[in-house]
C-alpha cells in the first residue's frame, strides 16, 4: 500500500517494509521477541493506515498490530473481548467513521479504539449489534 507520504508499505514473511522511492532506502519492521516494542510476530499479512496516521499490521499468527510512526509505539492487540486470540489476520480497513474492521481465520471483528476491545461480529445477531 502506499501512505500519505508516498511511501510504499510491503508485507512480508519477516516484518514489513516501508520504501522511499525518493531515497531508494527501505525500512523494516520484524519481530524481536525481547523488545515488545516491536511487531508481534514475524509474517505481515495485511498493512492499512488510519486517518490519525497509525500504521495497522494483520500478521499470520499473533493477531493485529498498530504502530505511531510518530514515537515509533507498537500496540498489540492478541484476544477478542471474550479472552480467544484472533488468529491470523487476512486484511483490515479503516471505513468511514475511522473505525477499524479486521477479518481473520475466526470471522470478521470491529475494533473499538477507545476500549481496545473487539467483539466477534460471527456469534448471534444480540452480539453483532456490538460491532455497529
Amino acid at each position: 500500500m502506499q501512505d500519505d507520504h508516498g511511501y510504499l508499505w510491503i508485507a512480508t514473511n519477516t516484518g514489513a517494509n516501508k520504501f522511499d522511492p525518493e531515497t531508494e532506502r527501505c525500512t523494516r519492521y520484524v519481530h524481536d521477541p525481547d523488545n515488545p516494542n516491536t511487531l508481534g510476530g514475524a509474517s505481515v499479512k495485511s498493512i492499512a493506515q488510519d486517518n490519525r496516521g497509525s500504521f495497522w499490521f494483520g500478521t499470520e499468527d499473533s493477531g493485529l498490530d498498530k504502530v505511531d510512526p510518530r514515537t515509533g509505539t507498537f500496540t498489540h492487540y492478541r484476544n477478542d473481548s471474550d479472552g480467544q486470540f484472533v488468529g491470523r489476520i487476512i486484511e483490515l480497513i479503516e471505513d468511514t467513521h475511522r473505525e477499524i474492521w479486521f477479518v481473520g481465520e475466526r470471522g470478521l471483528f470491529h475494533l473499538n479504539q477507545q476500549t481496545g476491545h473487539f467483539p466477534s461480529c460471527n456469534q448471534d445477531w444480540h452480539q453483532r449489534r456490538q460491532c455497529v
